[in-house]
């Protein structure tokens, strides 16, 4: 799906496993384990997928918006919050974007619609956004949480700073993993977030 997302799913009855081809010189996370699989050279992975799982692996360096809640329709999760999810390169980098637009209308051909470029690079997550928060209705557009994966022992962070604000976060530092609760940012607005880490 895209080349940021790789979906592997059984297609065979019966079966509660598959092999997973996985692309030489990337790193890859799964979605839903955040375990980081470090592939060097093309790899072939046996992975366990129940009837209730479907493989899906994010690419290292990439930042993915997603929207978390479960709805009947999309038109009811037009306001719904955004998870960013950082998958770190070995170099410890990610870069994604997001297009938003009203979801109903044609009024993108009118240029109703706005980007966001992310970007995680020396510990500094920013966002360039181009467009109007007006695109949202009733404060759409906000992000809710920042999942990074795949940070080394050196990017973990003693604190996280949006401006003066300092943020509220979780980590595991043996997995690589940080999460940021309600950061009180608009994908549709320049911003920083800055690890600290002294």
């Amino acid at each position: 799906v895209g080349s940021d997302l790789m979906v592997a799913p059984v297609t065979d009855p019966g079966t509660n496993q598959r092999d997973v081809l996985f692309p030489a010189g990337d790193l890859w996370y799964d979605v839903d384990t955040r375990e980081k699989i470090d592939v060097p050279g093309t790899t072939t992975r046996t992975v366990s997928s129940p009837i209730d799982k479907i493989p899906v692996y994010q690419r290292g360096g990439s930042i993915l918006p997603r929207k978390l809640r479960l709805r009947r329709s999309t038109a009811v999760m037009m306001q719904d919050p955004y998870t960013l999810y950082v998958a770190c390169d070995r170099e410890g980098r990610a870069y994604g974007e997001l297009y938003v637009d009203d979801e109903h209308s044609f009024d993108y051909r009118k240029g109703a619609f706005g980007t966001a470029a992310f970007s995680f690079v020396n510990s500094i997550l920013r966002n360039v956004a181009k467009g109007s928060d007006a695109v949202f209705q009733d404060g759409g557009g906000r992000v809710e949480r920042i999942v990074f994966m795949g940070l080394s022992r050196a990017q973990m962070p003693k604190r996280i700073m949006y401006g003066n604000l300092e943020l509220t976060f979780m980590f595991e530092p043996t997995s690589g993993f940080v999460e940021i609760r309600k950061p009180d940012v608009s994908v549709l607005a320049d911003w920083e977030i800055k690890f600290v880490f002294e």
